[in-house]
């Protein structure tokens, strides 16, 4: 899997006390720093809105890369305060590969 695009998707909750413009402060702290490290493809965040819950999907060049930033990010002072704000203990975080797309095509009639 390490010479293949490593898909890393984190689903998650902030801790109720934490406001909604905290949550997005501490998202683009986050975005921030995923944005320099080394393997980085892009990344996108989506909320339900109706369960007030997060899934932070990331894109890499390789689970090496992943793997890495993710051990990174663990030890990083700056990131603190954002790690502190999610609820731990219903985080669920792992590294996919893609198996299966399926693409809209339009065709004629």
């Amino acid at each position: 899997m390490d010479a293949e695009t490593c898909y890393e998707i984190v689903h998650f909750t902030f801790r109720a006390e934490v406001p909604e413009d905290a949550q997005l402060a501490h998202l683009r702290a986050l975005g921030s720093w995923v944005a320099d490290q080394p393997g980085f493809l892009w990344r996108r965040c989506y909320r339900d809105d109706d369960r007030g819950c997060w899934t932070d999907l990331v894109a890499w060049a390789n689970l090496g890369a992943a793997r890495a930033a993710a051990g990174r990010a663990m030890a990083q002072p700056d990131l603190a305060p954002a790690m502190s704000a999610i609820e731990q203990s219903g985080m669920y975080f792992g590294h996919y590969r893609q198996i299966i797309a399926t693409e809209h095509t339009q065709g004629t009639a």
